[in-house]
């Protein structure tokens, strides 16, 4: 045991030096430009690693304080632009408010964009499971080249249309099957679902997509639910609460295996072996059936004849990105529809004219129900901002940002902006459909983005999609849908905006 853990602590200083030798310096000033008017680096409001601990720590102010919160706070106090000093291993972080620099950073972001920030994803599989991994770390934890290389090797698997097309069937099915969760769990004198909803809504969610990543039903919604829902649900969770706390806030792991960064290392092995698992069932059954044409095919057994590697790295990612981002944007557009009566009659109006079985092109016949998952995710959005690390010198603000620096384009807090948005604190979803009198859109492409933006977009966004449109053309054609209580404080920053109040939604059934 001893001799583990000391060759744990040797992984995790040789990691760390690893991570520290990859970051330029943010303080060493760029080479100097024509320009007499832009302001060097170190001219931008620092808060320094100290500072930031010390306020982090219990009895600091940003103590248990929601991620955006803390940014609109250092906002007030710095300007619309500022600087985390590097802590725990960590490089410079620059925040900007200022959506021309978003358009200035994703213009320079280069053929294989940098993205950090999940250090532990990238220790789980470059480091304690490199043998199995190796060169292929997934889309979470490769950058540069071979991140491109992962990229473009499942691009045409998970970006094509027809891909998504063919679920369609059989997610409705899974949302069927939530629709009589929903009736069996609401009370019946009052209508509403209990405090324990959010389970429900994961459940839905893990059904959906296992359907695609692991090529499986896992009974989330039923009485035979498998073990392993358990797993990768509890999993996930896990993951996305001490991921936060171990990469984003100042950790010391990178130098000593602390108890919350072994417990992820856990859960991140067990939700591997799950996925490897489901993989090998895949690769068996296409041995039996080898008859399949590509049309016919599952997305998991596309990424099998990729390669095996490939096909588990993609399916725990799609597990990661597809469960708390997908109940998260759900319960939105659920509170959303449900405090605005007049938008969810407008869309039940239309959804009525959808008969079954739901078709690609039924899906396609829906202009306010995609309007009104756009304005959801403005309203209540899933991320609070977007990153890149520099692969060049750049000018933002009138400030030069040197290479190797870290860049987070805080999104959230322009998304309720009058400037962006007219009418910024109401739902109106008529903002998104080109035609419509009140028709604004976004009034700066960079601001509204949530999939990301480029080559580094949310490779799960097409089906994120279609799960969305399933899941709420069938509530609405069942159900007229209340929250009769406060929605303040309705989502908590983490990683991700993610329900932080008890989710109790009545459900009346529609009159038909």
């Amino acid at each position: 045991m001893a001799s583990l853990l000391k060759l744990n602590r040797i992984a995790l200083r040789s990691f760390s030096s690893q991570v520290e030798a990859a970051a330029t310096c943010p303080h060493i000033q760029p080479k100097k430009t024509q320009s007499q008017n832009v302001k060097p680096y170190s001219k931008i409001p620092v808060i320094s690693k100290f500072s930031l601990i010390r306020r982090f720590l219990p009895g600091g102010e940003f103590h248990k304080k929601q991620m955006v919160d803390v940014m609109k706070t250092l906002q007030k106090q710095n300007g619309d632009i500022y600087v985390f000093s590097g802590a725990g291993g960590k490089r410079d972080v620059v925040f900007t408010f200022n959506p021309n620099d978003y358009a200035t950073v994703f213009r320079n972001e280069g053929p294989w964009p940098f993205r950090d920030g999940l250090d532990t994803i990238v220790y789980h599989r470059k480091v304690r499971n490199a043998d199995f991994y190796g060169s292929n770390g997934g889309l979470m934890s490769e950058q540069h080249e071979l991140w491109g290389r992962v990229r473009s090797a499942v691009n045409p698997v998970m970006m094509n249309p027809k891909a998504v097309k063919i679920y369609i069937p059989t997610i409705d099915k899974v949302t069927k099957d939530f629709i009589s969760v929903i009736r069996d769990k609401r009370d019946s004198n009052t209508f509403e679902v209990g405090d324990k909803f959010l389970d429900d809504i994961n459940n839905w969610a893990l059904e959906s997509i296992a359907l695609i990543a692991l090529n499986t039903r896992l009974g989330c919604l039923g009485a035979n639910k498998h073990p392993d829902a358990d797993t990768l649900i509890n999993g996930m969770h896990t993951f996305f609460n001490l991921s936060y706390e171990l990469d984003f806030l100042p950790s010391m792991w990178k130098y000593v295996a602390t108890p919350k960064f072994n417990k992820l290392m856990k859960v991140l092995d067990e939700v591997s072996d799950v996925s490897r698992k489901y993989v090998e069932l895949a690769r068996e059954n296409m041995k039996s059936n080898p008859a399949k044409n590509d049309d016919e095919m599952s997305v998991l057994e596309k990424l099998i004849k990729v390669d095996k590697k490939t096909a588990v790295v993609m399916a725990m990612d799609m597990l990661f990105a597809g469960i708390d981002t997908t109940s998260t944007a759900l319960t939105a557009c659920l509170l959303s529809l449900a405090k605005n009566q007049d938008k969810q009659s407008k869309l039940r109006e239309e959804l009525m004219t959808i008969t079954e079985p739901l078709t690609p092109e039924s899906l396609n016949s829906v202009p306010y129900l995609r309007a009104c998952i756009k304005e959801s995710l403005r309203f209540y959005p899933v991320t609070t901002s977007n990153g890149r690390v520099l692969p060049t010198d750049i000018v933002v603000s009138g400030y030069y940002i040197p290479k190797g620096t870290m860049v987070v384009m805080a999104m959230q807090p322009l998304l309720g902006d009058e400037k962006y948005f007219k009418d910024a604190d109401k739902f109106v979803p008529e903002r998104w459909i080109k035609g419509s009198p009140l028709y604004k859109g976004n009034n700066d492409p960079f601001v509204y983005l949530p999939f990301g933006f480029g080559s580094r977009s949310c490779i799960g966004k097409r089906f994120s999609n279609m799960e969305l449109e399933i899941v709420i053309l069938n509530i609405l054609k069942n159900f007229v849908v209340e929250f009769n209580h406060s929605a303040e404080n309705a989502f908590t920053s983490k990683v991700l905006n993610i329900p932080n109040i008890p989710l109790k939604f009545k459900f009346t059934d529609v009159k038909k």
